[in-house]
């Protein structure tokens, strides 16, 4: 696969990951404590499957819009 495509491959993969993590910590409020790369399964077609939750934890509302607050601070400064 060329570079270019390569590239353009790991962006599309990065995106989910992080659309995926948003969405559980954000959205579900479960928030899983042991993500590194040998957690992250990428599938065919760039398809993204988290693995091992042994470390996580329910966050409760108010800590789930505290770090939304958090990661909005930081996007915007």
């Amino acid at each position: 696969m060329p570079a270019a495509a390569r590239r353009a491959a790991a962006k599309k993969v990065l995106a989910r990951v992080c659309r995926a993590y948003g969405r559980m910590i954000l959205g579900e409020g479960l928030f899983q404590a042991d993500s590194h790369p040998g957690n992250i399964f990428v599938r065919r077609g760039g398809k993204v499957a988290l693995l091992d939750y042994g470390q996580s934890k329910q966050l409760p509302e108010e800590d789930r819009l505290a770090f939304a607050r958090l990661v909005l601070r930081m996007e915007h400064g």
